[in-house]
């Protein structure tokens, strides 16, 4: 394997197929593969929640009676889970270019037929 391929974006105890039979199947590069994409799909969660929560507790701070302070302070945090989110989706971009540009994309489409092919057995 290439120095790029040995790469782990995430310990493989917090990956969901980590602690699934299948998971011991799986060659060295696929293992590698499903790492990058659980990676993938992590940013993803992360962006999302952080671009999205926001607007929910912003909307709860807005009623009456509410103090000045609160609302300042539930705006400065969803201003910093603003750049979060911008982060995260960014750190997304990089990774997803690396699978598809750096010689993942094959690894990961042999891994998603695997996966697949374990799902309709």
């Amino acid at each position: 394997m290439g120095e790029a391929l040995i790469i782990w974006y995430l310990p493989e105890h917090i990956t969901h197929l980590y602690y699934s039979p299948v998971y011991a199947t799986l060659s060295p590069g696929q293992k590698l593969a499903y790492n990058r994409l659980h990676a993938c799909y992590h940013c993803e969660i992360c962006a999302f929640l952080e671009g999205e929560l926001p607007r929910y507790y912003l909307k709860a701070v807005a009623a009456p009676r509410i103090p000045e302070r609160l609302r300042r302070e539930a705006q400065a945090l969803a201003d910093s889970e603003k750049r979060h989110a911008a982060a995260f989706r960014a750190l997304d971009t990089v990774k997803y270019t690396r699978l598809i540009f750096g010689g993942g994309g094959l690894a990961i489409g042999a891994l998603l037929g695997f996966i697949l092919r374990g799902l309709h057995r």
